[in-house]
């Protein structure tokens, strides 16, 4: 008592001093003279500095202990909602049971039904029992989301510690809902029974109706199997289009399957537009993976074929490949013709003569600037050569080189 008297220092019930009181007392020690006050202070403000830690480690388990329990409120939460699904199928497969078992009963009354249909009515009263309906939507984790709460926050006010309450930005643990993507060996054999989605997309909206309704498919499900069928570009504008529309949640079903719909009749078939393809050929200044990305994307639009980039690059086909090497500059047309004379062949796939096309015009490229950088050092050494000016004597140079890399 006399010490908080003499440093001027608010008593309080709980006897703990505040920070700012500690820091001065200490100041103040350090500034006394005699050894004897400084010792008998300083056994003082050791006593108060451990309680003052004592009390920030108290603080921060009981921080700890809010957020766990947080995460267990939401946990049963959760559970909740998983037992409220669980009672509405129960409760549906009970009605779904009892309306089999009430037509099996009027039709066995009447006389009017033979023993194979009972028995098949029997077999699928048996299998509803046994099967697990999944919806589409279901419950399978948590998310860690910022949420916005009331926090009381504890403060000193002249000497005195106060509560007040602040809004704060906390990351927890909020359930949300997802859906259980159909496994990939469903997703396999139903591409494969898809009709051709750009000959007939009608039919393909009602082939994934049908499943939709048997096994209550989500429009994620839908998206894999027609994507398997769907050129690169076109599978990007289906996927996103049917992502905006069931939201982040993934709970607008009804609205992801309209996207579906939607795409599918207003995808345009393939049409094969050769004057489009024959048209596409090397400018002047593009390199050869330059016009190779430009012609591929080309030949996906108006060969009237349903390939992806991995397709083409294994095709062996010669119209794929004579329209390709024939949009090549002369030059290196005619030096791969005549290097590689198995271009025609039906062995060669369409990304070897990519890869020959790109390897001559690099080996053109070394031999141009080499005579370059010789035809510079003659002009400026010996400048005229009777009357040629160096620069028609340096295209000279470059025709006659032209003429050797095709004759090699």
């Amino acid at each position: 008592m006399m010490t908080c008297q003499r440093y001027s220092i608010k008593h309080s019930e709980s006897g703990q001093w505040a920070l700012s009181d500690i820091k001065r007392a200490y100041g103040k020690t350090q500034r006394l003279w005699t050894n004897t006050k400084k010792d008998g202070l300083s056994v003082v403000l050791v006593k108060q500095i451990l309680h003052h830690l004592q009390k920030c480690e108290t603080d921060k388990l009981q921080r700890e202990i809010k957020a766990e329990k947080a995460k267990v409120r939401a946990l049963a939460e959760q559970l909740q909602i998983v037992k409220e699904d669980k009672e509405r199928l129960l409760h549906e497969n009970d009605k779904l049971l009892t309306l089999l078992s009430k037509r099996l009963e009027s039709k066995s009354s009447s006389s009017s039904v033979d023993s194979d249909e009972e028995s098949s009515i029997n077999t699928c009263v048996e299998a509803t029992r046994n099967t697990k309906v999944r919806l589409a939507p279901v419950i399978v984790k948590n998310r860690r989301t910022k949420v916005e709460v009331d926090n009381e926050e504890e403060y000193e006010e002249n000497g005195e510690r106060q509560t007040r309450t602040v809004k704060k930005l906390v990351k927890k643990y909020v359930p949300y809902r997802t859906y259980q993507p159909a496994i990939p060996e469903q997703v396999d054999k139903w591409s494969k029974e898809l009709p051709d989605v750009y000959k007939q997309p009608r039919r393909v909206w009602q082939f994934l109706q049908r499943l939709q309704k048997i096994y209550n498919l989500h429009p994620l499900d839908g998206v894999m199997i027609v994507n398997v069928n769907l050129r690169d570009n076109a599978q990007k504008r289906l996927t996103e289009s049917v992502e905006r529309k069931i939201g982040e949640s993934q709970e607008n079903i009804e609205d992801g399957w309209e996207a579906v719909q939607t795409f599918l009749f207003e995808l345009k078939p393939v049409e094969g537009n050769w004057a489009k393809i024959t048209s596409c050929m090397q400018k002047t200044g593009e390199s050869v993976a330059e016009f190779e990305e430009r012609f591929r994307q080309t030949w996906m639009e108006h060969a009237g074929v349903n390939n992806n980039s991995e397709d083409l690059n294994k095709d062996t086909s010669m119209p794929l490949k004579a329209t390709f090497v024939n949009g090549l500059k002369p030059e290196i047309s005619e030096a791969l013709k005549i290097k590689y004379d198995d271009w025609d062949s039906i062995a060669t796939t369409f990304i070897q003569i990519v890869e020959w096309s790109a390897k001559i015009e690099r080996a053109q490229d070394v031999k141009l600037r080499a005579l370059q950088s010789k035809t510079l050092y003659n002009n400026r050494t010996t400048g005229y050569e009777k009357g040629v000016p160096a620069f028609q004597r340096m295209c000279k140079d470059i025709q006659r080189l032209d003429c050797t890399a095709l004759a090699t």
